[in-house]
Formats: structure tokens, sequence, C-alpha cells
């Protein structure tokens, strides 16, 4: 919602929105319920929140504090798994600096950020359009502009790899789902089948009984006429 408001630049909303996350997040600080990983997620919400509003006042050096902020709940819930954290860091810290136009905290970052374990495809295109901003910052605007057709070329790659990787799976689950109905129509057919054999063979146990039993009814006829002729 935040994000929202800012794209919007509704100043106001922005405002107010922060101050209700702020607001339910004090009263979570203070919740006993709330385990580690909870209040860990919730602190760092918080400053999110903060990170968010000082980029929309263009308040950079507050930002720089926040992001500091952010570090040192490393220190404080070294007790859980905080490794997410320095993944976001090495980002935020570089958008950070490309506000304040800081240029060797730029350049060092952009080699933190390709160098990180978490760095992938993924980040390709960001990465382009981070090496497109600090030549623009130095006034190559040729410079930026090639990188910034590879951000786009990068983020045209991972949309075509995301839309082939879901028709995979579309085709996939179709695929399965076909399959899964041609086995309960199989096992349907299989079932009628079965139905009918029954009742065929059920039929054919009552004819062969209802054959005994005229033959015995004819056997005894033919016994009395026999008995009846000899007296």
């Amino acid at each position: 919602v935040l994000e929202g408001y800012i794209k919007l630049n509704d100043t106001a909303s922005v405002h107010k929105t922060a101050a209700l996350s702020r607001e339910i997040g004090t009263i979570l600080q203070h919740d006993t319920a709330m385990t580690r990983p909870q209040l860990l997620y919730n602190d760092l919400l918080m400053i999110d929140t903060e990170l968010s509003v000082v980029n929309f006042e263009h308040k950079y050096d507050n930002a720089k504090n926040l992001l500091n902020r952010m570090e040192a709940l490393k220190i404080i819930y070294k007790d859980q798994a905080t490794n997410f954290i320095d993944v976001n860091l090495i980002r935020l810290r570089l958008e950070n600096y490309i506000n304040l136009k800081n240029i060797d905290s730029i350049r060092s970052y952009i080699a933190r950020y390709e160098s990180s374990p978490n760095f992938g495809k993924g980040q390709s295109a960001d990465l382009a359009e981070f090496k497109a901003k600090l030549q623009a910052i130095q006034g190559n605007y040729k410079g930026a502009y090639i990188w910034l057709l590879n951000s786009l070329k990068y983020e045209r790659d991972l949309q075509s790899n995301l839309m082939a990787e879901s028709s995979n799976l579309l085709y996939a689950y179709t695929q399965a789902e076909y399959n899964r109905i041609a086995l309960q129509k199989t096992e349907k057919i299989k079932q009628q089948r079965t139905l009918w054999l029954v009742i065929i063979s059920v039929s054919a146990l009552i004819v062969i009984f209802c054959i005994y039993l005229i033959m015995l009814y004819r056997s005894r006829k033919a016994k009395m006429q026999i008995e009846a002729l000899n007296n």
C-alpha cells in the first residue's frame, strides 16, 4: 500500500500509512506472544517502512542511518538466521550511494553485488541498471544508454525464460491432468465391465438353475407317469 502511494506521489497518504505501520509495529514489539523470528521480521519491516519514507522525501543521509540500523539487527538477533539481510542490504546501500552520487562507493558496491554468492541471472538486469546510473552520474550518457539497453535485454530474457518455464509447467500440469482423467475413465470402464460380468454371471446362474428346475420337474413327471402305467 505504501509503495502505491509513493508512486502516486501522495505525500499525505504516505505519511498516514507509515504512521499506522509504525504504530502497529510498536505494539507488536511489546507483544509477549511474538517469537524471536517474528520480532526480527517486525523490526526489519519497520526499518524498511521508514526507509521508503525518507527516500520519498529525498533525505538520503537519513536513509544511510536506517541501513546501519538494519545491519545492526544481525547482532541483535544473532541467535536467528539473518543471511537474507545481507542480500538485501548490499542492494539497498548501492541504491543509497547512487542517490548520494558517491561514485567510489557505487563502484565498490557494484563489485560486491556482482560477486555476491546469491547473485544470479535474475539480478543481471538490476546490475546493468546500476552500471547505467553510474555512467550517467559520471556524465557518460552514451555508456549509460548502452548499459540501459543491456538491462532491458536481460529483463526481456528473464521474462521469456519465466514464460517458457510457466508454459512447461502448464503443459506438465495439463498432461498430468489428462492422464488422471484418462485413468479415471479407464477405471470407470473397468468397473462397468466388472459390473456387467457380474450381472451376466448371475443371470447365467439363474438360467442354469431354472433349466435344472425344469428338468427336475420333467423327470419327476415322467417318473409319475411310468409308475401310473405300471399300476
